[in-house]
């Protein structure tokens, strides 16, 4: 089932075209390369796919329900909260499940009627079906992993986030990105700013994904280990190739030769 569609659709800027007459579908679950020289129009198909821009023609098609979590090579996160507090407010609804369960319990403590426990404990119960299936309880434990993982310590991951450098901006979107755990992740060069093992930790978790990606880089090897469907925008059109950018330079290598041998 396809989340993403966009339908013949063509992309002008002034008069210069970008691309035309564009057949393109994400499916559930997939994982596409997205390549081309720079000026091709890959951060014009995030905007498009986003509803920052409308096509000049034809029709872009995305599923109401769908949440697009987008990450920029540039990031736009800012603010004097610490990255803690930025990814901790991203399980809102958790922290209020928690801080009427601390009242719930306090009150239980205190309570001698029967029929205000007896409605306590329904109340309860009912909080700790609201956690269980929100998975609340591993929340601080899914924010240490990620952080951890793309390398924050305990000093960085409580500084406000103004203070950071670029890089570390940039890894603290990233985090919040996953985090939020959306249905489609546009990766926009995630692998600026990582070290070795943040990589390899970015590829596992994309990996175990169950949504569905756009990736832009140029890391020819991670693009290898994580996309199963790679296309080339050139020539104002898309090119598609099954397989990762492996696959893909494997067949335009062999057309090349072929049209070598036929001319």
């Amino acid at each position: 089932m396809s989340v993403i569609r966009l339908e013949n659709v063509t992309k002008k800027y002034e008069g210069s075209m970008i691309f035309r007459d564009i057949y393109f579908r994400v499916m559930q679950g997939e994982r596409i390369g997205l390549i081309g020289r720079n000026g091709a129009g890959k951060s014009t198909v995030f905007k498009l796919i986003m509803g920052k821009e409308e096509p000049t023609s034809g029709r872009v098609e995305i599923n109401p329900q769908l949440k697009i979590g987008y990450f920029s090579q540039f990031s736009e996160l800012s603010g004097s909260l610490s990255v803690q507090q930025e990814l901790e407010m991203c399980f809102e609804q958790v922290a209020l499940i928690e801080r009427e369960l601390l009242e719930v319990g306090d009150k239980l403590g205190l309570v001698t009627d029967n029929n205000e426990m007896e409605r306590l404990l329904a109340r309860q119960a009912e909080l700790f079906e609201q956690m269980d299936h929100l998975d609340g309880w591993n929340v601080s434990v899914e924010i240490n992993t990620v952080l951890t993982k793309l390398g924050f310590n305990d000093r960085s991951r409580n500084q406000p986030i103004d203070e950071l450098s670029g890089g570390w901006r940039n890894r603290a979107a990233l985090a919040k990105l996953l985090i939020e755990l959306p249905d489609v992740v546009l990766l926009d060069e995630p692998t600026n700013y990582l070290d070795m093992e943040g990589i390899a930790w970015l590829e596992q978790w994309l990996y175990r994904f169950k949504g569905a990606m756009i990736l832009v880089s140029h890391d020819r090897q991670f693009i290898d280990k994580v996309v199963t469907r790679t296309i080339e925008i050139e020539n104002y059109h898309f090119q598609e190739y099954e397989g990762n950018y492996t696959d893909y330079d494997c067949v335009t290598t062999n057309e090349i030769i072929k049209q070598l041998f036929i001319n």
